[in-house]
């Protein structure tokens, strides 16, 4: 039965057929949503980790200058610590006058445009303020990338690498396969790694510097709209390894090559 409709799929579609946009739609939401969820917990054990702690430091010692400048710009303003408070105010740096009052500083409820300015200024133009937040963001890239590495490359490249249509959690539950336009037949070991690693560095590491956690979902709807309007519905990664999805029903190999 199975084999009859499939037969009657290439027949109406013809053989090896680009995967249809729902298809292609479903795929790539199981697929986001496995690797998003992977990554973001991947994030939080590592920024809980020893891996995070030059990351904690920067950002205790940026801290503390932004709440001089809270109150030298008026800002911000002290909070005096009590019993009746102190839970609240938990999570701020605790800071000591010399009459031994604990208290924390807070933003202000209504800041006027005036002190927002100073508060600018002030952190613009201190040079140590500057060079802690480039390397905080350093420090988080680095930690996003290693995160994003694991979890692409267990769902893109070791999950491919052990089934025979070569594709993804999502591509299996699409009924997608990954060809080879030079064999045709299901792609190689090397075309997936190939692919892996140039969807690694030019779809996630690369936007990921400038969209952040917005690489998950702007990168996968473009490709999705690329693939949508391109005859073949190949993407960049695909013309580079001379490989494509299709509709696996449609699939009809020159040569069935075991790997």
């Amino acid at each position: 039965m199975e084999e009859k409709i499939a037969e009657n799929i290439k027949e109406e579609r013809g053989k090896n057929a680009k995967p249809l946009f729902m298809q292609r739609l479903a795929g790539g939401l199981i697929d986001v949503c496995i690797i998003f969820l992977v990554y973001w917990g991947l994030m939080n054990l590592f920024m809980r980790s020893s891996m995070a702690y030059y990351y904690n430091r920067n950002e205790t010692e940026m801290s503390e200058i932004r709440d001089g400048y809270y109150l030298e710009s008026g800002y911000g303003e002290k909070v005096v610590l009590t019993e009746e408070n102190e839970n609240q105010y938990s999570t701020y740096i605790v800071y000591t006058d010399e009459d031994e009052t604990k208290y924390v500083v807070v933003k202000k409820d209504n800041p006027s445009d005036v002190e927002k300015e100073k508060l600018v200024t002030y952190l613009n133009n201190d040079k140590r303020y500057q060079t802690l937040y480039f390397d905080s963001r350093v420090i988080v890239y680095g930690i996003s990338a290693l995160a994003g590495f694991i979890s692409t490359c267990t769902f893109l490249m070791v999950v491919p690498l052990f089934n025979k249509r070569r594709v993804s959690i999502g591509g299996l539950f699409s009924e997608q396969g990954l060809f080879s336009l030079r064999f045709e037949s299901y792609a190689h070991w090397y075309h997936v790694v190939l692919r892996y690693f140039f969807i690694y560095i030019f779809e996630f590491a690369l936007p990921f510097l400038f969209f952040e956690l917005y690489t998950f979902f702007v990168v996968p709807l473009i490709f999705l709209l690329v693939a949508s309007i391109n005859h073949n519905g190949r993407c960049f990664h695909d013309f580079v390894t001379r490989t494509k999805l299709i509709d696996k029903r449609t699939y009809s190999p020159m040569v069935e090559i075991e790997d």
